[in-house]
């Protein structure tokens, strides 16, 4: 995620330069991994952690925690501006409908007539363009420049192309298909947020516009919209897709429905500075239950035997007000009050990971831990799977490492049944859409694939779990997690000379019978889908030490 130092500058009044800068967002959990010259300003590109993005993920909420860091007043923008639009007698060209409220918290909007559709200013353009944007028109380099800033996204609809005069913010249906912005068709998984006319498809929700309700130069009237979407169904979404976009990524961190209309408004601000935009035409606000600040109870003296330095009351206090936290004093400890747009802080202990980030990491006194340090229980499980993988070592095996998920193609390869196999809801890629049934299957593979690249046989073993459903009387369905081990000898087919079977045979002998193990067999098969293969089985042994 690309700063520009500049507009930091202008908004914390900082001296620094931008590598003392950079290195002081580094110390306070904010990782800039490069600073670049682009122009006249300079680059910080930096990581804000996931759970920061919906405060910090902006130059407004960036530049407020400089100020927090360095103990100085943070510089409002616009500070005769209403942070409000006023509201205007005129129906809403557009109906909104919400089909459940969980689906977006809030939904506010504003429509606009367009006097024309130009170039931004050179400032802005310079602005975006150090963070990475590329300026296409005025409209669209407003709605990029106002998400920069205020961390909200906005996106602005061409009035004329909605038809019905409404929209309804719903959840996809597997197989809908959307066209977005940039030209492509997308096939929709069920479950995806997306926003429809009275005809079609036109908003992929969170993540991209329609192509069909796109503004263009010919656009007379736009519909400005700042929404506060459900952050799961969103990163879900674009996920299923292989797909994303800025807005999606702080989508999917959690937005604060609170900024909504301070988004809006300072977007109208714009367009009128620029006379792009006429007078608002109406409001559109959907808020059925506000989201409000959250209150903490706070121990100062736990936090400090948690912290291990005595910071004292005061240093505290004076933390807290840095971060816009109010504090009220009880007999028992604090009350503070968290707003509503730091999302992070949830209880007791991340309220003290402030006091540590802001006091400074690097301030505390370095010491060993005192406590007293036990010995771990034996795990009995982890001992006699080290038993096994030292004999098989020392007869000549190596360990191969196998991760335990399985796709299509190598499920096809054993003609293995999908009944009883446990699907992943979100897969990493099709290679890793289940969770294997027998280790065996990856193991037989990875022979398979070695044996291609080797001419010497193949001598392997491993030890790891398979998964497979399983229904109880009742009916429900649960996971069935087996622990398996594993041992592959393998050759070329055409130099195979009919003594491996006995090798492998004699060192499987060899290890149950070191560990005290006599009570087993070899069965003729096990099934495996709609094959069978060989297994072995054991009641017990005679030394279980």
């Amino acid at each position: 995620m690309k700063f520009s130092y500049n507009w930091l500058k202008g908004l914390t009044q900082c001296k620094e330069s931008p590598q003392d800068l950079a290195e002081l967002l580094s110390l306070r959990a904010f990782e800039v991994e490069t600073v670049e010259k682009i122009g006249n300003d300079w680059a910080l590109d930096g990581k804000v952690p996931t759970n920061r993005i919906s405060d910090a993920g902006n130059h407004t909420g960036l530049a407020q925690e400089l100020c927090a860091i360095l103990n100085a007043k943070y510089k409002k923008q616009n500070q005769k501006l209403p942070v409000k639009i006023k509201k205007t007698t005129a129906r809403p060209r557009i109906e909104i409908k919400i089909a459940e409220p969980d689906l977006c918290p809030r939904y506010t909007a504003v429509s606009l007539e367009i006097k024309t559709l130009g170039e931004s200013p050179v400032w802005m353009r310079e602005r975006l363009a150090t963070c990475g944007f590329r300026t296409i028109n005025a409209i669209v380099d407003i709605t990029n420049y106002v998400m920069l800033e205020t961390g909200q996204p906005l996106h602005a609809f061409d009035l004329d192309q909605i038809r019905g005069n409404r929209m309804t913010i719903r959840e996809s249906r597997r197989g809908e298909k959307i066209t977005t912005l940039d030209g492509i068709t997308h096939a929709l998984p069920g479950g995806a947020l997306v926003i429809e006319d009275a005809e079609r498809l036109i908003d992929l929700a969170g993540i991209m516009g329609g192509k069909n309700s796109a503004v263009s130069e010919k656009t007379k009237r736009i519909l400005l919209q700042a929404a506060a979407f459900d952050a799961t169904r969103i990163y879900k979404t674009a996920r299923a897709l292989h797909f994303t976009s800025d807005a999606a990524r702080m989508y999917s961190a959690g937005t604060d429905p609170n900024k909504t209309e301070q988004a809006l408004a300072r977007a109208r601000d714009l367009f009128q500075q620029m006379d792009i935009a006429g007078a608002v035409e109406a409001v559109i606000d959907v808020y059925p239950k506000k989201v409000t600040s959250r209150k903490i109870f706070f121990r100062p003296d736990y936090a400090e035997r948690i912290i291990g330095e005595p910071l004292g009351q005061k240093l505290i206090s004076g933390i807290f007000d840095r971060l816009s936290f109010k504090t009220k004093i009880e007999r028992k400890g604090w009350i503070v009050e968290i707003p509503a747009q730091r999302q992070d802080i949830r209880i007791e202990e991340d309220l003290i990971e402030e006091v540590a980030r802001l006091y400074g990491y690097e301030r505390l006194e370095a010491r060993l831990p005192e406590s007293v340090l036990l010995p771990a229980s034996r795990n009995d499980a982890a001992w006699w799977e080290r038993r096994v993988g030292e004999f098989l070592a020392a007869t000549g095996f190596t360990e191969s490492h196998l991760h335990e998920f399985t796709g299509d193609r190598e499920l096809d390869q054993f003609f293995v049944d999908r009944s009883h196999i446990v699907e992943l809801e979100s897969p990493m890629n099709p290679e890793t859409k289940y969770l294997v049934p027998r280790l065996l299957i990856k193991y037989v593979s990875s022979a398979t694939e070695n044996l291609s690249q080797f001419n010497y046989g193949i001598q392997i073993f491993g030890i790891g779990k398979s998964f497979q459903k399983t229904t109880d009387k009742k009916q429900e369905t649960g996971i069935k997690e087996r622990k398996e081990v594993v041992v592959v000898l393998a050759k070329k087919k055409e130099e195979y000379d009919g003594e491996r079977f006995y090798q492998l045979k004699g060192a499987i002998d060899q290890m149950l019978e070191s560990m005290g193990i006599s009570d087993y067999w070899y069965d003729d098969r096990r099934e495996l889908g709609t094959r069978s293969i060989p297994s072995l089985s054991s009641r017990g042994n005679k030394n279980r030490g």
